[in-house]
């Protein structure tokens, strides 16, 4: 799966269960979920300081206060549950949405490739009855253009002496 681009952040539960964070270790949690929630894995112990942009000397005091917060795999590798249930969540959405997709793709094409047959999707439908901006320029010209023969031929038929050419 590729990196998600949003990831849902809880403030009040985060915050009722981080206030006694420091600044610093605030931000190495913080570093931690979103690179878990990029991979869409747990991460590995080894590379957690370097996740959380963590110097080795201080790694140790930041991880004991950041432990509590995970559990670990049978890899050693840090598991939090919330992002475990967001992620399944996010999954289960896109592969439902795929298989939705799919079948809507099999209905309109009867699972052929559709850009052979033309046949529009509904998006597709909607867009084309929009005009596209070249397209109402050329209407308002056409229309202009109208608009003086009409002028032209009424102020012909108002005042011919005006025109030398009906004399």
């Amino acid at each position: 799966m590729a990196a998600l681009p949003y990831m849902q952040l809880y403030v009040a539960d985060y915050l009722a269960d981080t206030i006694h964070l420091s600044a610093e270790e605030h931000g190495a949690y913080l570093l931690i979920l979103f690179n878990y929630w990029q991979t869409g894995a747990p991460i590995p112990e080894d590379r957690l300081s370097a996740a959380a942009k963590i110097p080795n000397g201080a790694w140790p005091g930041i991880k004991a206060k950041l432990s509590p917060y995970f559990t670990q795999d049978e890899n050693g590798d840090w598991v939090h549950e919330r992002v475990e249930r967001d992620l399944a969540k996010v999954r289960a959405k896109s592969t439902q949405a795929s298989k939705a997709g799919k079948a809507s793709a099999a209905k309109r094409g009867g699972g052929k490739l559709l850009f052979l047959k033309r046949i529009p999707t509904d998006v597709q439908r909607m867009l084309n009855g929009r005009l596209t901006i070249q397209k109402q320029i050329q209407i308002q010209i056409q229309i202009q253009k109208q608009i003086i023969d009409i002028y032209l031929l009424t102020e012909i038929w108002v005042s011919p002496k005006a025109h030398p050419v009906i004399r």
